[in-house]
């Protein structure tokens, strides 16, 4: 952080930063200020976020933080990853992904349990976001 050189010069809603007014010269100070309650007018995605997809995802405390914020603030969500596996990783061909939704051959749901007992409540809870086309 760099000091004022010369408080003085500074136009007079800075004039609290003043060296001579806290008695601290050349020392940080730290400036709050009251503002009022923005509205978001712009649509908003929450991606790139995720956990194993197993019988643990819905009791991570993120996941149920992120639940509640993207419910209560009607923000739009992705989860990561859909894919099932990766094409090389660890020198294994098609090495399962058991952070991603589907298994390998997207066949079936890496995790069921997630699935119904997380995810689907989860986008029922949501309603209508500022996303819908």
């Amino acid at each position: 952080m760099d000091r004022v050189a010369n408080a003085e010069s500074l136009p007079p809603v800075y004039a609290d930063i003043a060296n001579t007014k806290f008695g601290k010269a050349n020392k940080a100070v730290l400036e709050l200020h009251a503002c009022p309650p923005t509205k978001i007018t712009l649509p908003t995605l929450l991606t790139e976020f995720g956990d194993a997809q197993d019988s643990s995802y819905g009791n991570v405390t993120m996941q149920k933080c992120l639940r509640d914020f993207t419910t209560k603030n009607k923000i739009g969500w992705a989860h990561w990853s859909l894919a099932g596996s990766y094409r090389i990783r660890q020198n294994v061909v098609f090495n399962n992904d058991s952070w991603g939704l589907t298994n390998p051959t997207w066949t079936e749901y890496q995790s069921k349990e997630t699935v119904d007992g997380f995810s689907r409540p989860w986008i029922q809870d949501m309603g209508k976001t500022n996303l819908e086309l």
